[in-house]
């Protein structure tokens, strides 16, 4: 569980915030609760708690001299702010200090709880990004201890470099010639090792379009397999999948752009697709840089770039099908609730209806 302090000069105020909260429904502890900054300060040093929520005035020395002097010696203490002051410096000086959540009194029990979720959620986040990097740090430092560079590393890694341009012709000779390189391999555990090396190796290539967590939990389940024959079987069906080709009409170059393409095309039917659930959730990533990115790689806006690849998928599926009806068309699409709008997005991109569209190629087939 997640641990929290309450730091408010108001006894009412933090005995009600402790009490009327199920916060272990929350997967949150409440350790302690503080009348002052100071006292606050001391429970902190005490209790090193992942979140504190406090109030701006308190006795001693305020809520923001408290953060200051806290992030000084833990930077990944998540701080909450509470206050009845509603002048922009406070809130300035508190965001100057990595603070993202800023209540005003009074606030309700909803608020405060979205609050510690959404810190619970980047917590959750971190540490999960975290264990990967101590997971692929661990994996490489194994993989370059026991594989000196012998013929068949040199001769493996020389085709995951080459994976990153190769066409679809080149793409099969690649994938051939790994079979035959791995096949050799009679040792399960080397075998195991020699392929989660490489791909944490090259997870950061522009054509990976698996994120470096996806992979590693590949890596991890490859343990399971109890073959070698099984390990390979495995490998070379997951491996097209994770080095896409390029992708037609789009110039990316960096990694996560194609990971967020790919992302995209798996997930067009879901309505609540959003650069910033994305950004967040699944890139891991923050949500400006990554759409300044976007653009800058793939010529589109994000929200562009999503409603052409819905159209041209509903395209497919109105030609694709004879007696598939509009309505089903929005919805495996992401617009289910919202049918109008897919109307409108249609004719925008295309310039007629979604049902001129099926006359004009039944027509025109």
């Amino acid at each position: 569980m997640l641990r929290m302090i309450i730091a408010d000069d108001e006894k009412v105020i933090r005995e009600t915030i402790k009490s009327f909260i199920n916060w272990k429904s929350l997967g949150v502890e409440v350790v302690g609760t503080c009348r002052d900054g100071m006292e606050a300060y001391n429970a902190i040093l005490d209790e090193y708690p992942d979140i504190v929520l406090t109030d701006i005035k308190m006795p001693g020395f305020n809520g923001l001299e408290l953060i200051e002097r806290i992030k000084q010696i833990d930077s990944r203490i998540e701080f909450i702010i509470l206050s009845g002051y509603e002048e922009f410096s406070f809130a300035k000086q508190a965001m100057k200090s990595g603070v993202r959540h800023y209540l005003l009194k009074p606030c309700n029990e909803k608020q405060i709880v979205a609050a510690v979720e959404d810190i619970k959620k980047n917590w959750y986040m971190n540490q999960a990004f975290n264990d990967w990097k101590a997971q692929s740090a661990e994996i490489q430092r194994t993989y370059q201890s026991f594989t000196p560079q012998t013929d068949i590393i040199d001769r493996l890694e020389q085709l995951f470099e080459d994976l990153n341009n190769a066409d679809e012709k080149e793409r099969r000779k690649i994938f051939s010639d790994m079979k035959h390189l791995l096949g050799s391999v009679t040792d399960q555990d080397y075998l195991v090792l020699l392929i989660s090396g490489l791909l944490v190796k090259y997870a950061d290539r522009s054509n990976v379009s698996y994120s470096p967590m996806q992979i590693m939990d590949y890596v991890t389940g490859l343990k399971e397999i109890r073959t070698a024959d099984g390990i390979l079987e495995s490998f070379f069906e997951k491996l097209p999948l994770i080095f896409q080709p390029p992708l037609s009409g789009c110039r990316c170059v960096a990694g996560f752009i194609t990971r967020t393409i790919t992302y995209i095309e798996d997930h067009l039917a879901d309505p609540g697709l959003s650069l910033k659930r994305l950004s967040e959730d699944y890139l891991f990533m923050n949500v400006d840089y990554v759409s300044k990115q976007f653009v800058r790689q793939t010529g589109y806006r994000f929200s562009d770039f999503l409603n052409r690849r819905r159209v041209e998928k509903a395209k497919q599926l109105l030609t694709g099908q004879a007696d598939i009806q509009i309505p089903d068309v929005a919805e495996q699409i992401g617009f289910g609730n919202n049918p109008q709008y897919f109307y409108l997005i249609f004719k925008k991109y295309t310039g007629m209806t979604p049902s001129a569209y099926i006359n004009s190629w039944k027509e025109n087939p």
